[in-house]
């Protein structure tokens, strides 16, 4: 306890009489040097809290360090209690002792690298169980008193023999029907291994053949070779042929066009000219009428003598001297039935006009 610098070493030597408060002073200076977290009741006035002091740091030493205390021995705190206190002080020199004169890879081992990760995924489901550890004991608050009602209240040990039978027959059943499937498998596994094994033997086989046949050349290869150019040149001849009558239709279809749009051109320069044609022609019977009723008229004045001049009066075209005759009412005639007849019908219209 000296070298652990205990302030009141002796008091704890010397304990030929009962003294519960020096016991209960030094076990709680030495259990807050094994630093373990737990919160120690600090009250011994009772019984009781005597008890939930032991109870509390016997509990922990067991649980982290599985250190196990004789609470009686202590709970008496006489002499009895004094190898208790002396053990825990045992330890912690004996870790005081050790730990400047080894080194931190003696302390620590070292650990391969599987057991790093597998250390790693143990720390995180630790943290992931520490966080519903306070939801768990709410429940238990809740439960105790169903656990305690369910273990207090008389079992019938005739009615749970038969349900742990039945229970067993049940697992016995599915046992062999498990068994069963288990040899139904391994034979069907036999059979497919089997198949599996021909069909591994037919595709080397038919690797080997493909091999050999793709190593020789089929007699007409040659032939086939030659054949396969001849087609792709008769191909583009063919399709050379094929773009030029394209081409050729198009143009038809051009010069078609340019054909119907002369025919049109045409047949508007012919209506006009047959239009001015039977103007001209109106005009000229008009006048012709004009002519007729003069004579008329000199007639009656001048009498059968002027019957004879009237008859060799000859009209003459425009731009010439003469008298009307009738052989210029007969060209007119000739020249409106030219006009009134389709240009299919006259050849020489042409060169006519």
């Amino acid at each position: 306890m000296k070298s652990l610098h205990y302030p009141d070493a002796e008091r704890v030597v010397a304990l030929e009489h009962p003294d519960f408060a020096v016991v209960a002073l030094c076990l709680h200076w030495l259990f807050s040097r094994f630093d373990t977290g737990v919160q120690v009741p600090e009250d011994i006035s009772t019984q009781k809290k005597r008890v939930e002091f032991l109870s509390t740091i016997g509990q922990s030493l067991w649980n982290n360090f599985h250190i196990k205390l004789d609470l009686v021995a202590l709970y008496s705190a006489d002499s009895a209690a004094v190898p208790e206190l002396i053990r825990l002080a045992s330890l912690l020199q004996s870790a005081t002792q050790i730990a400047p004169e080894a080194s931190a890879e003696e302390i620590i081992p070292s650990l391969p690298a599987e057991r790093i990760g597998e250390i790693k995924r143990l720390a995180s489901e630790l943290k992931t169980l520490s966080e519903a550890l306070p939801s768990l004991l709410q429940q238990e608050l809740s439960l105790r008193e169903d656990r305690e009602r369910a273990l207090s209240a008389e079992v019938d040990m005739r009615a749970v023999q038969e349900q742990i039978v039945a229970a067993t027959l049940e697992a016995q059943q599915q046992l062999a029907t498990t068994q069963q499937d288990i040899a139904e498998l391994q034979e069907r596994e036999r059979g497919l291994s089997a198949a599996l094994e021909r069909r591994r033997a037919e595709v080397q086989s038919a690797a080997q053949r493909l091999e050999a046949l793709s190593a020789t050349r089929p007699a007409r290869a040659a032939e086939a070779d030659a054949l396969r150019a001849r087609l792709q040149e008769l191909f583009d001849e063919y399709h050379q042929a094929t773009r030029n009558m394209e081409w050729l239709k198009a143009q038809l279809k051009h010069l078609q066009a340019g054909d119907a749009v002369l025919a049109e051109d045409s047949q508007r320069k012919l209506q006009k000219l047959r239009a001015e044609v039977q103007e001209a022609e109106t005009r000229m019977l008009a006048g012709q009428g004009r002519i007729e009723q003069h004579s008329s008229d000199s007639g009656s004045e001048s009498g059968g003598d002027s019957d004879a001049d009237v008859s060799s009066f000859t009209l003459s075209p425009p731009g010439s001297s003469g008298d009307v005759s009738t052989p210029a009412r007969g060209s007119v005639v000739m020249m409106s039935q030219r006009v009134a007849t389709p240009l299919t019908h006259r050849p020489g219209y042409a060169d006519d006009f």
